[in-house]
This record gives structure tokens, C-alpha cells and sequence, in this order.
């Protein structure tokens, strides 16, 4: 097989076999023989892919677990494969520690994204990207600290599936890499290690290097606290049952959330929480900063009939209840509420499965 034949197989799988941009990704995080590795797997062992592509089967394991530290193949339990999805690929490849990122790989995504990918993602996840249930993948979690600050909500309401703490405290392994949109887009400053990777997600970014190791519980609500303080978005698999990574997403750089924003189809791509921001004009002051801090733009300034300051209004229809400009709201003009029930939340009668493509 020649060399642009690999890449445009490659390219091929991961949906994008007629774009230039993509062609020249894969060109600079693999070479043609490690493309030709991948095209060959997936494979239950090093020595069933050496065999299968009649190579010698040392050289086979230690190019397979090197792709692996790049986030160019996946281990698991039935061995080794590819990144099934494009997403899966940008990814683990782009959270991968950076010894092993090209560097001018970065600029080649942002365009890759801006160009292609940004309008392509909001068809897969408003389309592929479901759950069994038919229902967006991802679900937006609740800030703890909004919760708090908002009296209304008693602690027996707060389901285990929705609480960041609990959820940590559940699992068992959990790990941080770098945020691969973040690292890729570069629109903000804020955190890049806010990336939590759980159970065996936890285990694999540790074996591979992506993660420096294991953190204990309070290391973790740390990381979720500095996320939460920066104004950013967590987001899980829109499921009760156990996750694997929670994400701390910014408007400006999330693949996900930034483009299912700029096409206005947020609610058919994100699920949001069982939980809304309400306004109390008796005590809002007018100062903006709720406005500054929502990432939906759900949240804008308009006349009231009891003052002459514009007051905050919360539109219920963009609003996805995370909670970020709640417990910044300085007079506490700002709480959440109940607005779905516990039935919002999934509950699978399968096991949760990779969504199709990214």
C-alpha cells in the first residue's frame, strides 16, 4: 500500500477521507508504518498482529505500547485497536503527555475545526452521538457550590448520580490530563489539567503516561474546585450509572459545547441538569456579572417595573442549570431550582456504550 493510500484509509474510517486538513493531521502524528499498524488492527495481541502482517513480533509490542503512550491505539481487555471515533482520536491524542505531541500539530487541529470539524460535530452529536435511549451522550452537572448557596434545595434531592462529590468518592481510580480542546483552541486562560478520567479510564491514562498517577479523593475535588472557580462547565455521560471522565468545559473552547452554541442545537446535543437558575429582582443590584459568567448566554439584563435598574432575567430555554453564576452572585440575587424530575437522568437498560463517532 503506498504511503497517501494509508492515510486516506485511515481517514476513510474516521469520516473525513476528503479533507485536506485531516490528511495532513495524520501525517504528522504517524508515520506510514505506524499507519499500516493501525489499519491492521484491532487485535487480541501484539504476536496475532505480527502474524497478520508477517512482522517481527517484538518490534510489533514495543511500536504498539509507544502508539498507546501517543494516544494512537487504545488497550482494553480484548486488546488492541484504534480510536474507534475521530473524536476518540483528538481526544487521547491530544491529552497525551505533551513530550508526545508535535507541536505544530495544535494549529493544524484549530483549523481542522474551525473549517471542517466544528459544522460536522453538530450533526454526529445531534444525530449519532445518542444514547440507547435516544437522548444527547452528555449531561451537564451541577455546580456543588450552587447547590449550597441555594436554600431551596434539600440535600436528600441531590441524586448520587448528579453530585461531582459523590460521584468522585464512588469511584475507584481517578486521574487528570491536560484538556485536549483547551490545548487546542487556546481562545482563554483558564486550567488545562482539569480533565478527570475515572475507574478504568483513570487506569489507562495512568498506564500510558497521559496521567502522572492516581489521585486520592480530596486531590480530585480539588481540581473540580479550581474548575468550578474558573466558571467552568461539568459534564458527564448523560447516564446514572458509573462515569468514566468528567469534563470542566469553557464556552470559548469546547468542541462540544462552542458548537452546538454557534449553530443554536444545544438542548438536541448536551442534556442539561435537572436544575434551573432563578432570579430573585428583589435582591439583584444590576451588576452584570451573572451575564459575564454563563456560558449559554441564558442570562441577560431587562427593565423591571419595581426599579429603575435593569434587573438579571434568566431564559429558561438556554438556561442548562450548571450553576456557575450562582454562587458568584455577590448579593445572592441568584439560586438554583428544581425544574425535571429524577427520570431526567437515564437510567440505561444496557450497559453504557462509546457513542458511534465524534
Amino acid at each position: 500500500m503506498k504511503e497517501g493510500d494509508v492515510y486516506l484509509k485511515l481517514a476513510e474510517g474516521w469520516g473525513y477521507p476528503n479533507s485536506s486538513r485531516f490528511l495532513r493531521i495524520l501525517e504528522t502524528i504517524m508515520t506510514p508504518e505506524e499507519g499500516r499498524l493501525l489499519l491492521g488492527l484491532p487485535a487480541p495481541t501484539p504476536e496475532e498482529l505480527a502474524k497478520r502482517l508477517n512482522m517481527d513480533e517484538k518490534s510489533v509490542k514495543t511500536k504498539l505500547h509507544e502508539l498507546a503512550r501517543r494516544g494512537l491505539v487504545i488497550i482494553g481487555k480484548r486488546g488492541y485497536a484504534a480510536p474507534i471515533a475521530l473524536g476518540q482520536l483528538h481526544d487521547a491524542s491530544l491529552s497525551s503527555a505533551e513530550e508526545h505531541i508535535p507541536p505544530e500539530v495544535y494549529d493544524l487541529w484549530k483549523d481542522f475545526y474551525y473549517a471542517e470539524l466544528r459544522e460536522g460535530s453538530v450533526d454526529i452529536l445531534t444525530r449519532e452521538w445518542l444514547t440507547a435511549e435516544g437522548l444527547p451522550y452528555m449531561r451537564v452537572l451541577p455546580a456543588w457550590k450552587a447547590i449550597e448557596a441555594s436554600p431551596a434545595i434539600r440535600p436528600e434531592q441531590v441524586l448520587p448520580c448528579e453530585d461531582m462529590r459523590e460521584i468522585l468518592k464512588r469511584a475507584e481510580k481517578r486521574a487528570v490530563v491536560a484538556c485536549p480542546c483547551r490545548r487546542v483552541l487556546r481562545e482563554c486562560d483558564n486550567p488545562l489539567g482539569v480533565c478527570l478520567q475515572l475507574n478504568r479510564t483513570a487506569e489507562y491514562a495512568i498506564n500510558r503516561g497521559a496521567a502522572e498517577r492516581e489521585l486520592s479523593v480530596a486531590e480530585a475535588i480539588a481540581i473540580m474546585e479550581e474548575a468550578q472557580e474558573a466558571g467552568l462547565v461539568h459534564t458527564v455521560g448523560n447516564s446514572a450509572v458509573t462515569q468514566r471522565v468528567i469534563c470542566n468545559c469553557c464556552r470559548c473552547c469546547c468542541a462540544l459545547i462552542d458548537a452546538l452554541v454557534h449553530y443554536e442545537k444545544l438542548h438536541e446535543g448536551m442534556s442539561p441538569s435537572r436544575f434551573r437558575t432563578r432570579v430573585d429582582e428583589e435582591l439583584c443590584t444590576g451588576c452584570q456579572d451573572c451575564v459575564e459568567r454563563c456560558p449559554f448566554g441564558a442570562i441577560e439584563m431587562r427593565s423591571s417595573a419595581s426599579s429603575r435598574r435593569l434587573k438579571a432575567a434568566v431564559d429558561t430555554k438556554r438556561c442548562m442549570g450548571c450553576g456557575v453564576c450562582v454562587f458568584k452572585c455577590s448579593p445572592g440575587a441568584l439560586t438554583l431550582e428544581l425544574a425535571r424530575p429524577p427520570e431526567h437522568i437515564p437510567q440505561p437498560t444496557a450497559p453504557a456504550a462509546a457513542p458511534k463517532g465524534s
